[in-house]
């Protein structure tokens, strides 16, 4: 047999003679009991180097003649580590009962747990990475970028099965006053107040929030209607208006002025949409600020 198309295999595999003394070895196999192939070759024989607790075949490996099941078993190592292996045998030759060597297949669940468990932590740090590039850091909503993936994709959505969502806009009235009479980390405490509490106790986890930048957020109400988002929308205003903010010995407090829009199947441009509700929130504004406008289908 031509020992060679074991070479490149992760599963260790071993070949030993009669007398158990190993004729050949893998990479692999030499990795799982810690010790150079040049020192186990034609040298040791398999009980030996391979220290298996609990092997079902130990005492009658000559009688096999077929390929045996695999069974879990505890190897140790030469520095005293247990690993938890999978082992079969088989003879060489298959039905024979003049086999004159035997090969084993030892398959590391130790190790496939450790790559495993390495795999799951390398796919949640990626996953963290790519989450906290799209979330701003200062209110721990979506930043910009992270806003315009879920938006792009709730509307592709709601295109396909024929859904409604409710969009909101809204800008902090009047925040450079905060800014310019208590400081920045006055405003940075309105901003990450205002938005913990919109999403921690107004909406739903289906819904989401985005800071579009500055003071000016969104809100996308997932499978709510013009008429329902109405009553949100409201909701949100009057709780922002009654929020009262504690900082160093004052309490801050702002309104906001809000746009809201319902995207159905009449709206053909996701983006000139988003663009209609941002500008009917400043139409808020005009009026007076801390009121709730409504875009009114074409």
């Amino acid at each position: 047999m031509n020992y060679e198309v074991f070479d490149s295999l992760l599963d260790g595999v071993v070949v030993f003679d009669k007398e158990g003394v190993i004729r050949y070895l893998n990479t692999a196999a030499s990795d799982i009991v810690g010790i150079p192939e040049k020192r186990i070759l034609n040298k040791m024989k398999f009980e030996e180097c391979f220290k298996l607790k609990d092997f079902p075949w130990k005492e009658d490996y000559l009688k096999i003649q077929q390929a045996t099941p695999y069974a879990e078993v505890v190897l140790s190592t030469k520095d005293g580590e247990e690993k938890i292996v999978q082992v079969s045998i088989q003879p060489e030759e298959h039905g024979s009962s003049q086999n004159s060597r035997w090969i084993v297949f030892l398959k590391n669940l130790t190790l496939e747990a450790r790559l495993q468990e390495k795999y799951v932590r390398e796919m949640l740090r990626k996953n963290q990475a790519e989450l906290a590039a799209r979330l701003d850091p200062l209110t721990g909503a979506f930043n910009r970028r992270g806003f315009d993936e879920k938006y792009l994709s709730m509307c592709r959505k709601a295109k396909e099965n024929q859904k409604v969502f409710s969009l909101v806009v809204f800008d902090i009235d009047d925040f450079k006053k905060v800014n310019d009479q208590y400081g920045h980390l006055a405003g940075d405490k309105v901003l990450k107040t205002l938005s913990s509490h919109i999403k921690n106790n107004l909406l739903r986890e289906s819904d989401i929030l985005g800071r579009l930048g500055g003071e000016e957020f969104a809100i996308i109400l997932s499978r709510c209607s013009l008429e329902n988002g109405k009553s949100v929308v409201e909701r949100i205003r009057q709780e922002v208006e009654n929020l009262k903010i504690p900082y160093e010995d004052k309490t801050l407090s702002v309104t906001v002025s809000m746009g809201l829009g319902e995207f159905n199947e009449g709206v053909e441009d996701p983006h000139e949409f988003l663009k209609s509700v941002d500008e009917v929130a400043y139409e808020s504004k005009r009026k007076g600020k801390n009121c709730v406008t409504v875009l009114r289908s074409s």
